[in-house]
């Protein structure tokens, strides 16, 4: 037997309604009238209590309805982050470092604050175009740039010297720019150990000669044989060094130091005469001993190791090489980049790699100490572009000091193999735990998407499970279920055309690069590259932003410090998913089909009149065979009197009807 269904609750609200309004019209003029009355208004009482009984029961199923359809954090509360989050962390303030548009509206994201940056932009991926050359043609203040191929010195050079008035410095010991732009700088790595040397501080002479001989000769990776002659190698470049600054002080230089190293006589002499000093608190002294003793040993192939050793990595720097020259002296020092807005670039030869990445690596080892030893709140950006190609001794361990003393690093990597390989596993770890801010451009490597993927959580997903029925008549269910989902898997990954930025402690950001030559004034300022030819390279603008003059007079000597702004971007348009419009039809016709009925009633109402229904009526005749005469009606505002005999049940009147 089939269950009844219960009478729904708007039926209920009409019969109580309807009752009520019936026992209102009755007169209780008799006894029996009396009764049907009150029966009446007990039928209208008891509908009325139903209604409020179970009016609860449609209102909480609504609202546990509503809750099913949203997805709990049973599972995971990751999701990217949205416009409003994006707008109250300050994002969209010109004056930041630039990371692209929002992918919601393509609104133009900076992103301030002293932390680091990880940048992994695989080959191709339009790193330099859409990051690297944008940030420093942004950026007013001072920057370390590595320039492996000369393209960013090429495009960015000119307007920062014209328009930021910055002091540029051009380090290009292969000479690739000499033609347009003259002798490049030149910087002496001994400098960090002549200084100390002269003014007095002779206990870091050692200290920072050995830290230098393990950036010029690093443990390799993973290493734990032959030690012994590698570090006789760094013990008789740590003597030939101090001893070459010793004698010839400012004029010390790499290339007299391999020139002592190769020559075994006068390295012989040099020990001889250095066993006899006392500088240094006799630790110069007692090293001459030590290698002396190993020279006059039995097993004198042991010093020819350690000579030869050195000889390989210090070659490099010989008179005949390009490094001679461009170690010879020093014309700046890298702490100008915290006296003075300055950009230096370090422009190499890429077909020459094996010779200006250790050049690069002691650089940038140089540049650090002296940045560290300055005390000023001036800040440094370190552009170290495509960085597995050169080693930095102690790069990543100097991170939190860095920060510290308001410099900067944005560390650019085309593979996470390349930088193991350069620096160790270990130090990859240490790199993404240091660094604030994570940018992903076009990742293709699924061991990289598959760690992204993990570190941007889970998020906790509805799934809806169909039973169709055996008919195509029968009624569709379905059922609401939650599972866990990955915010982007390894394969969304690696087809997204999208830059995934994460930033420490909020939501992950989805945002759209937008190379130099789509931003206004970006595209009129930079020089075309001359990698791709001499012509511009300007796209649609996107984005438009007013920089503000650096004149004293705009400035008021300086007192006054205004910010670029933000004046026009292009809106996204999103998208529309067509697929859903048939299910929004279908709540649309059902929206309709509800008011349809009343509608209609209304529409009656209006051009037929109110309905009224036959109370009672006047007869002449026998009982059986009678001719109305008189009807009276009754409807929901008046009482209505009609003329037989035709007197139907319901009745249409309008209001000036009788």
């Amino acid at each position: 037997m089939a269950q009844q269904q219960p009478t729904s609750i708007p039926a209920r609200i009409v019969f109580a309604a309807l009752f009520y309004y019936v026992a209102t019209l009755i007169e209780p003029n008799s006894d029996e009238m009396a009764f049907l009355q009150g029966l009446l208004y007990v039928i209208a009482a008891l509908n009325g209590w139903k209604v409020v009984r179970e009016l609860p029961n449609p209102i909480y199923n609504w609202f546990k309805r509503r809750r099913a359809r949203q997805a709990s954090d049973r599972h995971g509360t990751a999701r990217w982050a949205d416009k409003k989050e994006i707008s109250a962390g300050g994002m969209h303030e010109a004056d930041g470092l630039f990371l692209g548009a929002s992918a919601y509206d393509g609104k133009p994201i900076f992103q301030h604050g002293e932390g680091h940056w990880m940048v992994y932009a695989p080959t191709r991926s339009g790193k330099s175009r859409n990051l690297v050359m944008p940030n420093i043609l942004h950026h007013r203040g001072s920057m370390l740039i590595a320039d492996i191929k000369g393209e960013l010195w090429d495009v960015t050079a000119a307007p920062c010297k014209r328009i930021h008035k910055n002091t540029l410095i051009r380090l290009d010991p292969a000479g690739l720019k000499n033609a347009d732009y003259g002798i490049p700088a030149r910087y002496n790595p001994l400098s960090r150990i002549i200084e100390p040397w002269l003014s007095g501080m002779h206990k870091d002479v050692i200290v920072k000669t050995r830290m230098m001989v393990l950036q010029i000769l690093p443990e390799p990776t993973g290493a734990s044989e032959n030690t012994f002659f590698r570090n006789g190698s760094r013990k008789a470049m740590t003597f030939a060094v101090v001893y070459v600054v010793i004698i010839h002080e400012h004029g010390a230089t790499l290339s007299k130091v391999v020139a002592l190293i190769q020559d075994s006589m006068a390295m012989q002499e040099a020990l001889q005469i250095a066993q006899c000093w006392d500088v240094l608190s006799g630790d110069l002294a007692r090293m001459a001993k030590d290698l002396l003793r190993t020279l006059e040993s039995k097993d004198s192939h042991h010093w020819e190791s350690f000579c030869e050793g050195a000889v390989q990595v210090l070659d490099i720097y010989s008179d005949s090489g390009h490094l001679a020259e461009t170690t010879s002296a020093c014309d700046f020092y890298f702490r100008d980049l915290k006296e003075k807005d300055c950009k230096i670039f370090e422009i190499v030869d890429p077909t020459r790699m094996h010779v200006f990445a250790p050049w690069l690596g002691l650089l940038h080892w140089c540049a650090l100490d002296e940045l560290l030893s300055v005390k000023s709140n001036k800040d440094v950006i370190l552009m170290l572009d495509e960085a597995s190609n050169f080693r930095v001794s102690g790069l990543v361990e100097k991170l939190t000091l860095l920060a510290g003393y308001h410099c900067r690093a944005i560390v650019v990597l085309q593979s996470f193999s390349a930088f193991e390989k350069t620096y160790s596993k270990q130090d990859l770890e240490i790199l993404l735990d240091q660094c604030e801010c994570k940018i992903w451009m076009k990742v293709q490597s699924y061991n990289v998407a598959s760690m992204l993927s993990k570190s941007l959580g889970s998020a906790t997903q509805i799934t809806e499970h169909y039973h169709t029925g055996h008919d195509y008549r029968d009624l569709v269910r379905d059922n609401l279920g939650e599972i866990p989902r990955s915010l982007m898997t390894a394969d969304e990954i690696m087809r997204t055309p999208y830059t995934i930025i994460q930033l420490r402690g909020k939501y992950p950001i989805l945002a759209e690069t937008v190379g130099y030559d789509a931003v206004k004034p970006w595209n009129k300022w930079a020089k075309p590259n001359t990698l791709y030819g001499n012509k511009p390279f300007i796209s649609k603008t996107r984005i438009k932003l007013d920089y503000p003059s650096r004149a004293w007079w705009a400035t008021c000597f300086g007192l006054i410090k205004r910010k670029p702004i933000v004046i026009w971007y292009r809106r996204i348009k999103q998208k529309r998913d067509w697929s859903i419009l048939p299910f929004a039809l279908i709540h649309t016709v059902r929206a309709l089909l509800m008011i349809a009925p009343i509608l209609a009633l209304w529409w009656i109402i209006e051009s037929y009149g109110n309905p009224h229904v036959l109370w009672e009526y006047t007869y002449r005749g026998t009982q059986h065979s009678h001719v109305k005469e008189t009807c009276t009606y009754i409807g929901f505002d008046s009482r209505k009197t009609r003329f037989g005999p035709d007197c139907p049940l319901i009745q249409l009147f309008k209001d000036d009807a009788q």
